[in-house]
């Protein structure tokens, strides 16, 4: 009986024991709820209760009452939040306090400076040596700002594109050309011709010489099969309009035509007794010829003027 009796007191003495200890571990924090927590677990100690004469549930009993009461010292999450916000907004509201007076403390010695440099004599500098100043401040400043504007406008500003850099004469009138141009003309297609001034170039299937003669004249070949002759009439309108922009495109058809019902040729030497098709000192000529294939020739000649240099 003794042997069962002991072992109905072991769980007793294993809550007494945790009660305790939880007891002691929440003694930092919450003091009155400690106290109630290690006395709960001194009622459940088997010891305690037979030296009070308690009965076992009488023990129980007290000792929930005495955990309940405790648990109620607890505060609870939202309460711990707000006590910190409380202390972090009275911390705050002494800093600022404290601001204040160091503000206080600033501005008086601030304000004793001013009275004291008040009463000191003062002696103005020259009006006319301080504007002179600012002047030349202004001046310098100026300089700057125009410098560095400069310096970005030349930033922006893009090399011109060069088609050829043998003559300047073809390289313009190849710009020109590329300006309007619905097929246009790229470095890589331009080539040297057996003269400094003759550029010969390929571009879509035409084969075009451009050469600036050393009498001021400038020759625009363009040969081509019947299988481009639209492709050669683009570029045809193109130069033409590159070199005169005057020429509508209901202009320039005609001309077209024009040329095609008659066998004009151009007068390279200025002879008189060729029978050349000119329209604003420009000279066209159209050949179609079948010695090794069937050929198409369109040529324009005109001379340099003071406007296209």
């Amino acid at each position: 009986m003794s042997i069962l009796k002991k072992r109905r007191h072991i769980p007793s003495w294993i809550f007494s024991v945790i009660f305790f200890l939880f007891g002691l571990c929440s003694l930092g924090q919450y003091i009155a709820a400690a106290f109630l927590f290690m006395g709960s677990g001194i009622i459940l100690n088997p010891i305690v209760r037979d030296k009070l004469r308690l009965k076992t549930w009488v023990s129980v009993v007290l000792s929930l009452l005495l955990l309940f009461v405790g648990f109620a010292f607890v505060p609870s999450s939202g309460e711990e939040a707000s006590n910190d916000v409380a202390s972090s907004s009275s911390l705050e509201v002494e800093a600022e306090s404290s601001f204040d007076d160091d503000s206080e403390v600033i501005s008086d010695a601030q304000e004793e400076n001013v009275s004291s440099v008040e009463n000191e004599d003062y002696t103005p500098a020259d009006s006319s040596n301080i504007s002179e100043e600012l002047q030349t401040e202004q001046k310098v400043t100026n300089d700057d700002e125009q410098s560095s504007v400069s310096v970005e406008a030349e930033s922006v500003v893009e090399p011109e594109l060069t088609l050829f850099e043998y003559d300047t004469e073809v390289n313009n009138l190849l710009v020109q050309y590329n300006a309007v141009a619905e097929y246009a003309v790229s470095p890589e297609n331009v080539e040297k011709g057996n003269v400094r001034t003759k550029a010969i170039i390929s571009l879509e299937g035409l084969y075009i010489e451009i050469v600036n003669s050393n009498r001021g004249f400038v020759t625009i070949s363009i040969d081509d099969t019947d299988e481009l002759k639209d492709v050669l009439y683009s570029v045809f309108r193109d130069f033409l309009t590159a070199i005169n922009a005057d020429f509508s495109e209901e202009d320039i058809l005609i001309m077209w035509n024009d040329i095609q019902n008659d066998n004009y040729e151009i007068d390279y030497n200025n002879t008189g007794y060729i029978n050349t098709y000119e329209v604003n000192g420009i000279q066209l000529e159209y050949v179609e010829t079948n010695t090794y294939y069937h050929k198409i020739s369109a040529r324009i000649y005109y001379e340099i003027t003071d406007n296209e240099e």
